[in-house]
């Protein structure tokens, strides 16, 4: 029995999951550090966003979700795609 498919063994052949565990763990460590950086990029993307139909928008490159604005893309957007090579199994709904 395979516990991981081919494209999650290509991934972690390719360190793209190890590189996410860093961005996490720096994060968690640092994030003190990081807010500054992180509350930047929302308020980007909402007044990036402001003037934007409001039925449909992606995100590429989702993947922790620490630098999206969610709560105010929920409520101004109908549907929100999340778009990622791989997206960490604590952030799968």
């Amino acid at each position: 029995m395979r516990l991981f498919s081919k494209s999650d063994q290509l991934l972690r052949k390719m360190e793209y999951i190890s590189d996410q565990r860093g961005i996490i763990n720096r994060y968690i460590n640092e994030g003190k550090n990081w807010n500054l950086h992180l509350e930047n990029t929302k308020k980007y993307i909402i007044n990036s966003t402001k003037t934007k139909n409001k039925e449909n928008v992606a995100i590429l490159g989702s993947g922790w979700l620490l630098d999206l604005p969610l709560s105010f893309l929920n409520e101004n957007f109908k549907t929100i795609y999340l778009v990622d090579i791989y997206h960490p199994r604590q952030i799968k709904i």
